[in-house]
């Protein structure tokens, strides 16, 4: 709420089907708004299309549970509505009198309060979406990110390396032994599916340096977790794979480096055992 309250402008409801504009009146004028006010109108009546179009929502169905993918498919349907908007906001700068760095310039910057991980998670579809749709655009046309928004699966290593999207390159089909009869009696398998190769960023950059993050990240094929509960209690695992020995190496070496930033303490020589600050034990294995 604190990153977005202030900056909210409109939205599409693809659920009710309805756009709404925040304004002090209860009705709206179009040649009243403001150049920021009309050019998030435009961005929103992109949503309101794609949602004729493909049923975003349908789209969000099919994703579920899966992390990745419904970040991925996020990135695309924004990266599309920011594109169309800064396609428009150009060719209705001089009547609206002002460009569209004016209009970003305008927004607030978050609040101190807001985590990092979580500003980089809320921006990553509007900043990431939008460069992935315009270099794809570029080569395939709008019909190549129709292709996402009539139901093909997508990653967030597409979404930042768009090159792998446009290759037909295909994530790993990782899997996970079932842990709740070894875990013992009262656990349930509570959600899983896929953490992605953002996530994976995200989490590394809790502690580390952005440029370790992303380097550690790179080479991403796939990966599946699962989470088990027993009351209050929680087990998550968690079985990455990559693209050649070398990059499982250095995000192996990563994870080493995030354990000691977050004061892990290792445990007994020879097993893959970690205590963190607040309770929570870890064990990694590769």
């Amino acid at each position: 709420l604190d990153f977005v309250a202030d900056a909210l402008v409109g939205l599409y409801l693809p659920l009710a089907d309805e756009f709404l504009v925040v304004g002090d009146g209860e009705s709206i004028d179009f040649a009243a708004l403001s150049a920021l006010q009309r050019s998030i109108v435009a961005h929103e009546f992109v949503h309101a299309l794609q949602d004729s179009a493909f049923d975003v929502p349908k789209l969000f169905e099919a994703a579920g549970d899966e992390l990745d993918w419904t970040l991925a498919l996020t990135a695309v349907i924004e990266g599309d509505a920011v594109l169309h908007e800064g396609l428009w906001t150009r060719d209705h700068a001089q009547q609206m009198g002002a460009g569209r760095a004016w209009i970003r310039a305008q927004a607030p910057a978050p609040a101190a309060a807001v985590p990092p991980s979580v500003e980089r998670e809320w921006r990553f579809p509007y900043e990431a979406g939008a460069e992935w749709v315009s270099v794809v655009r570029a080569s395939g046309g709008q019909q190549a990110v129709d292709t996402v928004l009539r139901g093909r699966r997508i990653t967030t290593a597409e979404i930042l390396h768009p090159e792998l999207f446009a290759s037909g390159w295909k994530r790993a089909d990782v899997a996970l032994p079932d842990l709740a009869h070894g875990l013992g009696s009262g656990w349930k398998h509570e959600s899983g599916g896929s953490f992605g190769e953002f996530n994976l960023r995200n989490l590394l950059q809790l502690h580390l340096p952005g440029l370790v993050s992303v380097t550690a990240c790179a080479g991403w094929a796939g990966d599946r977790y699962d989470v088990y509960r027993s009351g209050s209690e929680s087990v998550a695992a968690i079985r990455v794979a990559f693209s050649s020995a070398g990059e499982s190496a250095e995000f192996v070496a990563a994870i080493d480096q995030w354990l000691d930033a977050a004061g892990g303490v290792r445990g007994a020589a020879g097993q893959p055992l970690y205590s963190l600050r607040d309770g929570r034990g870890l064990a990694v294995t590769s």
